[in-house]
């Protein structure tokens, strides 16, 4: 079975990393806004978490752009 990963994205360590990067994004994004609903404050961070996660493993397959 071929790894979702290519060899510089597999380690462990760079699955919650590229996790909370995401979830900063969203969190960042958030600030400068007035009257957020309480729920995009747990919605956006999770989404774009999830959605940078996907991303990384989109571009770094084996069949993706950025495959080294």
């Amino acid at each position: 079975m071929r790894p979702a990963y290519a060899a510089s994205v597999r380690e462990p360590w760079k699955t919650p990393l590229i996790a909370f990067v995401g979830a900063a994004v969203g969190v960042l994004a958030l600030l400068p806004l007035a009257h957020v609903d309480p729920w995009s404050w747990v919605v956006a961070p999770a989404f774009l978490a999830a959605g940078a996660v996907a991303q990384a493993r989109a571009l770094y397959s084996e069949g993706g752009p950025l495959r080294t």
